[in-house]
C-alpha cells in the first residue's frame, strides 16, 4: 500500500529572492563588511544592484578565469596611459560593454546613462541603470 502524501502548493518567489543571500562588500577595505562578527546582508534590490555594478566596473574583462566566456567586466586597460582619446569615445565604449554585461543581472532593465570625467589622472565613471522595480540606480566609481 502506498503512503498518503498531502498535496502542497509552492508559492513562486520573487526574482530577487531566487538569487540567494547577497553580502555587503566594502570596496574601500577590500573585504566583506562585518557587524558583530557576522556578514552584513544586502536586502534591498537597489543596494544589490549597486554592489553588482561596482564589481562589474572594477573587474577587468577576461582577467579572471572564473568569468571566462561571460563578458563580465569592463575592458579599460587599453585606456591606461592614453591622453588623446576623447572622453565621449570612452563613455560610448563603456556603455556598449555595460549593455552586454547587464544581461547577466536579471534585476537591471537598461543602462540609462554613462558619464566619464577625468580628475587629474583618474578616470571617474557615473553609471545610471533602470532596475526591475523601475527605480533608477546610480553608481559612481
Amino acid at each position: 500500500m502506498l503512503p498518503v502524501v498531502p498535496i502542497t502548493t509552492v508559492e513562486k518567489k520573487e526574482d530577487s529572492d531566487q538569487k540567494g543571500i547577497v553580502y555587503k562588500f566594502d570596496f574601500k577595505l577590500g573585504s566583506y563588511a562585518l557587524e558583530d562578527g557576522n556578514l552584513v546582508e544586502l536586502t534591498s534590490v537597489e543596494d544589490q544592484v549597486k554592489q553588482w555594478l561596482q564589481f562589474f566596473i572594477n573587474t577587468e574583462l577576461n582577467a579572471y578565469s572564473i568569468y571566462e566566456g561571460l563578458d563580465f567586466g569592463l575592458n579599460l586597460k587599453k585606456y591606461i596611459g592614453q591622453k588623446t582619446i576623447p572622453l565621449g569615445l570612452i563613455a560610448s565604449e563603456i556603455s556598449d560593454q555595460l549593455d552586454l554585461g547587464i544581461r547577466m543581472n536579471d534585476d537591471i532593465k537598461e543602462v540609462t546613462s554613462v558619464k566619464v570625467t577625468k580628475e587629474n589622472e583618474i578616470l571617474r565613471l557615473s553609471i545610471s541603470v533602470k532596475i526591475s522595480n523601475n527605480t533608477i540606480v546610480e553608481v559612481i566609481s
